[in-house]
């Protein structure tokens, strides 16, 4: 009988998908990807491409944290398996009044994993997390070539620093991931984070992002997530064409085999996953700001009129799903144009109608046509919240100067952003708002002492912002089509 149980035991380890390969390792697998973690450390020891049939060897699975002027080694914590499943495994420990915990996923049907590195404070006052540096592997055998992907959006265009008030703007150099390539496939590891630094040679990957953030006591933090993918090599390479109009922004040829870019699709779509909307698949809108280039203007009572029979048209084309509104905040500004109204909204966030947006959006619900507006988060001509001076981005230490920009880490601004957001939504029976034109500033240096965020690099804040603000209206309006255009 005792024999019997002891067979069963192992048979239900084989069949959950976790393997205990002695009393400290562990082994998971996907349909793709497998991978074996030191049960007594939390980490890796080897990643298996399951499509290839090559396992790579892992020496050693550092990272580090930078608190004050102190480097913690994440790899010498002592940890503790806190609990393990069929596709996860969680380890957490202790170090310089942080407790570090480490969460493995692994999605059955997919070709890679996850892993989560959270902290929090357990100490009885603030900390400053400085710096992090995650997916610091270094594997027994060198693969044939590793490659940093990015996406190689070099060129700003011409003038682009006038509108970001920077010298050296960098707003859409982003990273993706790193490619470590063999003659079958490879593997490829990532962060789901836009803006980290690769250390990379043929046996060794390390990434590593600034986060200058200042962390309360008690306080979690859900530091960017880390990825790792299997591919197979297809033998079909896929190139970028260079003739984009009306201009270039990337002008660096990258070659991919289509085995790397489906495996990164894949790992994309499900962290940012299609959201629901007012329609099911595909859907096609007029947009009034490429389909009546007069209407671009400050709307007025002929334009508003002009909106009126472009509603109708709409209506009778029996084929559009919604319809758009050129000028900014649903028609109080030309795109990037002065708006005396919109500077003056105040504290309350309370966004002004008046009789021609009244007219059309009353139009558009008559006509039942969905009607989408947009913003610019900021520009040199929109000033939002003059009676805040001290809101605005300080870029240097040194000087009193401010720049136009209000500064997107202030977490206090960006709530009144949000509520400005929710208001203008609410007035116009919106179905959808778009964001156009520097909402994430980069390089974000800013000394404002009253913003909330650490003094210097505030682009990790400014991230958190930005994208938690998003997250907030999709809470507030599940059907909601959020888009972004060129931010």
């Amino acid at each position: 009988m005792k024999r019997k149980l002891v067979i069963l035991f192992f048979l239900a380890l084989i069949l959950s998908g976790v393997w205990l390969l002695s009393a400290k390792q562990l082994k998971f697998s996907t349909s793709g990807i497998s991978a074996e973690v030191d049960g007594s450390t939390s980490r890796l020891v080897s990643i298996e491409n399951r499509i290839t049939g090559v396992k790579y060897r892992i020496n050693s699975d550092l990272g580090s944290i930078v608190i004050g002027d102190t480097k913690i080694d994440l790899s010498t914590i002592a940890v503790k398996l806190i609990s393990s499943s069929k596709g996860s495994c969680t380890f957490a420990g202790q170090a310089s009044g942080m407790e570090v915990t480490w969460t493995y996923i692994f999605p059955s049907d997919r070709s890679y994993f996850d892993r989560q590195l959270s902290i929090r404070n357990v100490s009885n006052q603030d900390i400053v997390v400085k710096n992090v540096k995650d997916c610091d592997l270094t594997f027994a055998t060198p693969f044939q070539s590793i490659a940093f992907h990015d996406d190689n959006m070099t060129d700003m265009g011409e003038g682009a620093e006038v509108f970001s008030e920077s010298k050296n703007p960098s707003l859409y150099r982003t990273s993706v991931n790193v490619f470590m390539r063999d003659e079958k496939g490879g593997l490829c590891s990532g962060l789901k984070y836009p803006y980290f630094n690769p250390e990379i040679s043929k046996d060794h990957i390390a990434l590593s992002y600034e986060t200058n953030y200042r962390l309360k006591a008690g306080e979690v933090l859900d530091l960017p997530v880390m990825f790792c993918a299997a591919y197979k090599k297809t033998g079909y390479t896929c190139r970028k064409e260079f003739h984009w109009e009306p201009r270039i922004i990337s002008t660096v040829q990258e070659e991919m085999d289509w085995g790397e870019v489906r495996t990164m699709q894949q790992v994309m779509a499900d962290y940012l996953p299609e959201q629901k909307a007012q329609w099911n698949g595909y859907y096609i809108f007029l947009n009034a700001w490429w389909a009546k280039r007069g209407l671009q203007v400050k709307m007025g009572p002929s334009e508003a009129e002009a909106y009126c029979q472009l509603i109708d048209n709409v209506k009778q084309s029996k084929c559009l799903d919604m319809f758009s509104i050129a000028p900014v905040w649903l028609g109080w500004a030309e795109f990037i144009h002065p708006s005396t109204e919109i500077d003056n909204i105040g504290a309350d966030a309370a966004f002004p109608m008046n009789d021609e947006i009244r007219k059309v959006t009353s139009c558009a619900k008559k006509q039942n046509i969905p009607v989408c507006g947009f913003c610019e988060p900021n520009s040199l001509n929109r000033h939002y919240r003059k009676d805040r001076p001290d809101w605005k981005v300080k870029p240097q230490a040194d000087s009193v100067r401010t720049i136009t920009h209000n500064c997107h880490a202030n977490s206090e601004y960006e709530d009144w952003f949000y509520q400005l957001t929710c208001s203008v939504i609410d007035s116009g029976k919106l179905y959808g708002w778009a964001w156009d034109h520097c909402w994430v500033r980069r390089p974000n240096l800013c000394y404002g002492d009253t913003h909330g965020h650490e003094l210097g690099n505030c682009e990790f804040q400014q991230y958190r912002n930005v994208t938690g603000l998003v997250q907030k209206l999709r809470q507030r309006y599940p059907l909601l089509l959020c888009r972004s255009i060129g931010v």
